[in-house]
Order: C-alpha cells, then structure tokens, then sequence
C-alpha cells in the first residue's frame, strides 16, 4: 500500500484545503501531489500500460483541480477523505480507459501491430487492441 502521509497536521491540512477552495492552487498542489506515485500504481495496475497509467494521473489531478467545489469531505486526523476523493477520480478515468480501448477507440502505445510473414493460406489477421494477441479472420476453430 502506498503511503500518503502528509508532513502537515490535520489543522494545517484543513487550512490548505479551505485555501485551495478559494482558489489557491499552490495549497491543492500541496495536498494532492503526495498522492501522485498511490494514483499511477493504482491506474497502471488496471489499465496495466504505464503511458495510460500517466494520462489517468494527469487527467485525476485536473479534474481535483477542476472539481474541487464538489469535494464534501475534510481531511483528518486519522482519515483523509480528499485521498480518497481523489482515488475514485483516477479509479473511474482508468475504467474509461478501459472502455475505450475495449470499444476500439483508444490503442494503448504497447499495442503495436507488427509486420509478420503469415504462413501460407492464413490471409490477413486482425489485430485485438490491447492484448497483442491476433486471431484468424474467418477462423471456424479447426486446426
């Protein structure tokens, strides 16, 4: 599990996120960027691409930033309800990620067609995004 500690108190902490609502983003940045390593395990062990994994921590980050007036919680002592926030945002853009891929509107950068010599009478393969795995266009399942 990563660590998210924050090398504030809870009372400091309150006083950045009531100063990052009032548009402060140097007081957000102080709050959120300990997440950032936490944000891209997490995308990276869904979307399992690194490039992917990074969009998902910029793109969870912006929408933070963005978004800050819909954050309810205040962050604690001995829970941190804005990690936690900020965890479902980059949960819920790693799954779009998926679902892009998935729908075959994104190709992940390690998926990458490769020119291969087919074997006689194999004709054109098609290619499955995100897998690297191809199969036989036309294929009935005999061997």
């Amino acid at each position: 599990m990563c660590s998210t500690s924050l090398f504030v108190d809870g009372a400091a902490r309150s006083a950045l996120l009531l100063q990052a609502r009032k548009g402060d983003r140097e007081s957000l940045a102080k709050l959120i960027l300990p997440y950032a390593p936490c944000l891209y395990l997490g995308a990276l062990r869904l979307t399992r691409n690194p490039a992917d994994a990074e969009d998902v921590r910029q793109d969870a980050f912006l929408k933070a930033m963005t978004r800050l007036e819909q954050f309810a919680g205040t962050p604690g002592e001995n829970r941190d309800d804005l990690h936690a926030w900020v965890s479902r945002i980059a949960a819920n853009a790693s799954i779009d990620v998926i679902r892009k891929r998935r729908d075959g509107k994104l190709c992940a950068t390690s998926c990458s067609i490769r020119r291969r010599k087919l074997p006689r009478g194999w004709g054109f393969r098609r290619w499955r995004c995100g897998s690297g795995s191809s199969e036989r266009a036309g294929d009935s399942g005999k061997s």
